[in-house]
């Protein structure tokens, strides 16, 4: 079958007749949601822990002496790692949790709408290899909600997919300059470029990650509102 939508009467695949495929959706929907909604808040609250820690340590002046420039340094530079891993261990949980949602909802449009246009491999799959991995996967998850949610909300996926991909580059550029910074006999105008431009993808990768995030969460909630609301009578 072809229809994009469900329509009274379709048939489900035959391996799927019968079996209820909402509980799994649902019951993995909750916590993915809940997680998606901290991840996309995580870079408003390290901003806000950042502007504490500054009210609280100001940076030293540029008259004061270099060691306590250097502990200042060393002390943003260690509370920046934290936050960057707690960001880190979201995102490895919440991309885990998605892949397994998505794999039940493939399942579940499979049983009751008619077949998807990629496999669960693929869907997954095409997140890691390279090339396929820039429009693939958008493209599993907008035929996810074309058919599992009658296209409801499907503009969100492009805002999804181009946020997540400035957000991955964003984060990587940053790791880089964060790298270089830290090079020994880093010349000081060479630094200062560094830090204007870290300022500036910074702000990039805030807006990316509660963008990208946020606009997940709203397509997670939408796709899942449909597949455990009560189906038609067939």
């Amino acid at each position: 079958m072809s229809q994009a939508v469900y329509q009274p009467g379709m048939q489900p695949y035959a391996q799927h007749a019968g079996v209820d495929l909402t509980p799994p959706v649902r019951s993995i929907s909750k916590p993915l949601i809940v997680l998606l909604g901290i991840r996309a808040a995580t870079p408003v609250f390290g901003w806000i822990v950042f502007r504490i820690y500054n009210a609280v340590s100001p940076f030293p002046g540029r008259d004061a002496p270099g060691d306590e420039v250097r502990a200042a340094l060393e002390s943003r530079r260690t509370l920046d790692s934290v936050l960057t891993g707690i960001d880190g261990l979201l995102t490895l949980v919440g991309i885990i949790m998605f892949f397994v949602w998505l794999a039940r909802v493939y399942a579940w449009i499979r049983a009751t709408r008619g077949p998807t246009k990629y496999s669960t491999g693929w869907a997954i799959g095409s997140w890691f290899v390279p090339i396929a991995n820039l429009f693939v996967p958008a493209l599993a998850i907008s035929d996810a909600v074309k058919k599992g949610a009658n296209g409801e909300n499907g503009g969100l996926v492009p805002v999804f997919w181009i946020a997540w991909l400035v957000a991955t580059w964003s984060n990587m550029m940053q790791a880089l300059i964060k790298a270089l910074s830290t090079t020994p006999g880093l010349n000081p105008s060479d630094f200062r470029f560094l830090f204007e431009n870290s300022s500036l993808i910074y702000w990039l990768n805030f807006a990316s990650e509660v963008v990208a995030y946020g606009s997940l969460l709203v397509i997670v909630k939408t796709v899942t509102k449909h597949a455990i609301a009560p189906r038609p009578a067939m």
